[in-house]
């Protein structure tokens, strides 16, 4: 039997995403004013909760927090071409990526790799790290969140327009609440 490109890269997917679903079963409380709605089985494009994060990324909610029990959530997300991200490093949470298009390059832990279509990174807790998309091009990721609750952040973001985002004040709260840890001071 032979196994095509594509067919390749799913069974990494389903075996990236079964091994990250099991390295947790600790639940991630909800939001007190988040609406609980039912535990989703299915999940279809243009049907799925979108956000938009600071004008750098396109998010749809793939699976939620509610749907794996608090396990993980997984992001079926657009980065867009300026997309980047600082140094820092999450206390509580890990964080899994799989390249479907694109290029993007990754520092994690001091080391760098630049990643392309059916590459993957794993970052643990406590672990530097900084991303950029390469190219001048969009980059279509898939990143699964452990344990759940992603949505949650960025909810709370898009309750703030871009400019009051550019607050120091506010953009450090935010930072604490969502578990994002710079490591240069910003």
């Amino acid at each position: 039997m032979t196994i095509g490109k594509f067919d390749l890269a799913k069974l990494r997917l389903t075996a990236l995403l079964a091994s990250t679903a099991v390295c947790s079963a600790a639940a991630t409380p909800l939001l007190a004013d988040t609406p609980v709605k039912p535990a989703q089985h299915f999940s279809s494009p243009g049907k799925r909760p979108v956000f938009r994060q600071e004008g750098t990324t396109l998010s749809e909610v793939a699976v939620s927090s509610v749907d794996s029990e608090g396990r993980l959530t997984m992001l079926d997300e657009i980065w867009h071409a300026d997309f980047k991200v600082p140094p820092h490093f999450h206390k509580q949470h890990a964080e899994t990526f799989y390249v479907i298009s694109g290029r993007i390059e990754w520092t994690v832990g001091g080391e760098t790799r630049t990643l392309k279509a059916g590459d993957s990174v794993h970052i643990p807790p406590n672990t530097v790290h900084s991303v950029k998309v390469l190219d001048g091009k969009d980059a279509h990721m898939l990143m699964v969140y452990n344990p759940g609750g992603y949505e949650e952040h960025m909810a709370r973001e898009e309750a703030y327009t871009l400019e009051q985002l550019k607050d120091p004040k506010l953009r450090d709260e935010l930072r604490k609440l969502n578990d994002f840890n710079p490591t240069d001071g910003k």
